[in-house]
């Protein structure tokens, strides 16, 4: 699934439409739903609340790994 994070302060987007996902600064990334706010680090793997589409970030390394899947 491919979705990832460039450099710092950047945005988490979904793969397929693109919505707000997190926001990452260095190795941690923000994620905010309704009034919750979580701060992690680590391998983070989410649905898109809008499409459904898979999304998958490791904040450990500089390039997000991208996990393939055969169609």
């Amino acid at each position: 699934m491919q979705s990832g994070i460039g450099h710092q302060n950047s945005q988490w987007r979904c793969r397929k439409c693109g919505t707000l996902l997190g926001v990452a600064t260095g190795d941690e990334v923000e994620v905010r739903y309704k009034t919750a706010v979580y701060r992690v680090r680590g391998e983070l793997a989410t649905d898109c609340r809008k499409c459904g589409t898979a999304n998958r970030l490791d904040t450990r390394s500089a390039h997000p790994r991208h996990e393939r899947r055969c169609a």
